[in-house]
């Protein structure tokens, strides 16, 4: 159906970004980008966050040249956090991952133990650590616990059949394209030679 389809699109999308930010940072390799594709699933599983919100976030973080364990404890802590009603997903990646350079920003304003730490103590990942401390567990709760991540969980679930469902006719389809595409610009290219 065209809803699996539009499923697998975007998830196909996440996974393409993902994979770029993965070959264009020097820290990660191709078995980097399985392992956050198979994290952030895990991280589906047990939050109210869908995986392609989640590899969109690992895009930005891998643009930033992060390694491959700083990637994955700065999306758990954030999913944490954030399931704990301190700021969004978005805006919990951004400033976590700003953490790393040694600052702590606004995060540094909400949780008093994260102005205690020094640039070092941050650049070494320690803000970090206090929130996966400190906030361990909200995100299963939430999606475990509450209609709201009953609710969540049952979609990503529904997603994630339909990414598959699609997968089928979303590969067919893009085949067809892909040799469709020359066909039309070379009837393109000679309507612009012959029309004038």
């Amino acid at each position: 159906s065209k809803e699996c389809t539009e499923a697998f699109s975007f998830q196909q999308k996440a996974i393409s970004q993902l994979s770029v930010a993965v070959s264009n940072n020097r820290n990660l390799t191709q078995k980097s980008l399985q392992s956050i594709i198979s994290f952030t699933g895990k991280l589906q599983s047990k939050s109210i966050y869908g995986d392609e919100a989640l590899q969109g976030q690992a895009s930005y973080l891998a643009g930033l040249g992060l390694q491959e364990d700083q990637l994955k404890k700065v999306l758990e802590a954030s999913v944490e956090l954030s399931s704990a009603g301190v700021g969004n997903l978005e805006s919990n990646v951004q400033n976590l991952a700003k953490t790393l350079t040694g600052t702590s920003g606004k995060l540094g304003q909400v949780i008093p133990e994260m102005k205690e730490l020094t640039k070092a103590q941050l650049e070494n990942g320690e803000a970090i650590d206090i929130i996966l401390q400190k906030y361990n567990g909200f995100a299963e709760n939430l999606a475990t616990n509450t209609l709201e991540g009953a609710t969540k969980q049952v979609g990503n679930l529904i997603g994630d059949i339909k990414e598959k469902l699609g997968s089928i006719s979303g590969t067919l389809k893009f085949n067809a394209f892909q040799k469709l595409i020359p066909i039309l610009e070379g009837i393109n290219n000679w309507l612009d030679r012959n029309i004038n």
